[in-house]
């Protein structure tokens, strides 16, 4: 007899991720190596959110930031995500047009990475980004990704922040995006930051986008996706949740703290520690923030996920 043995490896996991891997190949995994909560801290990072529906402002702010003045690296790299293609190509050329205004930046390049490019281009303009090297013809040090497409492998110890300019799809996709800021032993949150933007309309169309019955997608993952959305919300609107202690929950070995869950330890350098939250949603409490975000799409209270699959 022949057996075979697979190994499975990824950087963030879920149950929900585990069990589509296994129906996906037919398979049945046996043993897993899953760090828990304490393994999996990544705190080197800033967190920031920002309710707006221009995110070219926050982006001016980090532009100037880290690719101007005399402190400024020529070294220094950037990422921004968003969901849509569309989106992705607009903000880089906004970003081109606001670089090659000022005399310190009009020779960087702006690279913009998407899901109808070819692998062979992706490969490249990825391999442009993380080089070390930079040359007469190319200097790139922003790339511009829809979500999914870079936001995980991507290995470069100058990026030193990353822009998400719309709402996030996934708790997986914030730690992704986060995880690729920071790579070198001693990166500190006040180097490196993930600056997230969003607003209620950005909430509706990725809403609208994954409700909508002609899209390609069966329908457990379409539901899939709604708790994904969902769970993006709840963070946004649990007021004092330490952000990075929810990723280290999410994505740790949910057999270790099912029974007990892991005791709160602050980071103090996210929305949820630093009371930034607070301050957006003004005095409003958890479940009137959530109706901020959710109000504008559903006139229902319960928000699950089967009432608005259905």
């Amino acid at each position: 007899d022949c057996c075979s043995i697979n190994m499975f490896m990824t950087g963030t996991c879920t149950l929900d991720i585990m069990r589509n891997f296994e129906s996906l190949f037919g398979i049945k995994i046996d043993f897993t190596h899953w760090p828990n909560h304490e393994q999996m801290r990544h705190r080197s990072v800033c967190i920031k959110s920002r309710y707006t529906g221009t995110p070219m402002n926050e982006i001016k702010k980090v532009l100037n930031a880290t690719m101007k003045g005399p402190s400024a690296s020529r070294s220094t790299k950037i990422l921004m995500y968003s969901n849509m293609r569309e989106k992705t190509i607009e903000i880089g050329k906004k970003v081109e047009e606001y670089l090659e205004t000022d005399d310190e930046t009009f020779l960087i390049d702006v690279m913009t990475i998407h899901g109808r490019q070819t692998r062979t281009q992706k490969a490249s303009y990825l391999d442009l980004f993380v080089s070390d090297q930079t040359t007469l013809a190319h200097d790139v040090r922003i790339l511009c990704a829809t979500s999914g497409v870079a936001n995980a492998g991507i290995d470069s110890k100058h990026v030193r922040c990353a822009v998400r300019i719309e709402f996030p799809p996934s708790i997986q996709d914030m730690c992704q995006e986060k995880g690729r800021v920071g790579r070198i032993p001693s990166a500190t949150p006040d180097a490196f930051s993930y600056v997230v933007c969003f607003d209620v309309e950005s909430f509706v169309v990725l809403l609208k986008r994954t409700l909508n019955p002609e899209a390609k997608m069966t329908q457990r993952f379409r539901e899939e996706m709604l708790t994904d959305h969902i769970q993006v919300a709840q963070l946004f609107t649990s007021i004092n949740t330490c952000f990075n202690h929810f990723f280290e929950v999410i994505l740790s070995n949910p057999d270790i703290h099912n029974n007990t869950p892991p005791e709160l330890e602050c980071c103090n350098h996210c929305p949820g520690c630093n009371n930034t939250l607070q301050h957006l949603y003004g005095r409003v409490g958890r479940d009137a923030a959530q109706e901020i975000l959710f109000a504008a799409y559903t006139s229902n209270t319960k928000y699950t996920v089967k009432v608005l699959s259905n």
